[in-house]
């Protein structure tokens, strides 16, 4: 019979993450850290604390329409796609939080555990991720 050439080859891709890392996921992690300063906010001021927020998930939901242009186009969810939806609800949180406490205890109570979800979510980001 007849012989054919065969050729083999074996290729390691990897991709830096320095693009993503700088341009996704450090200023989703801004707007996060951010959303917490509405506590610098008097619980009775539910007006300015809402305003704040508001401001706050409408920009990191731009901020994802705008990024989501540089991010290939693929069928399933990333680990980036996971981490800038859970960076909004916790956002989203804060807003309901603004919305409905209005004791300074239970105020407090809500700072801590926001800030404890946050570093949760990077510890969960890092481990994933590498």
């Amino acid at each position: 019979g007849r012989t054919y050439p065969v050729l083999k080859a074996c290729v390691e891709v990897t991709r830096k993450p320095t693009y993503h890392l700088v341009n996704v996921v450090f200023p989703m992690a801004c707007f996060v850290l951010m959303g917490c300063c509405q506590f610098a906010h008097e619980t009775t001021n539910v007006e300015g604390r809402l305003e704040y927020m508001g401001a706050i998930v409408l920009t990191s939901t731009a901020y994802k329409m705008s990024v989501s242009g540089s991010i290939p186009m693929i069928a399933y969810v990333t680990l980036l796609d996971k981490y800038v939806l859970a960076c909004i609800m916790i956002c989203i949180l804060l807003v309901f939080e603004a919305a409905f406490v209005r004791d300074a205890y239970a105020d407090s109570v809500a700072l801590v555990a926001a800030i404890g979800l946050f570093v949760a979510l990077q510890a969960a980001f890092c481990y994933q991720a590498y």
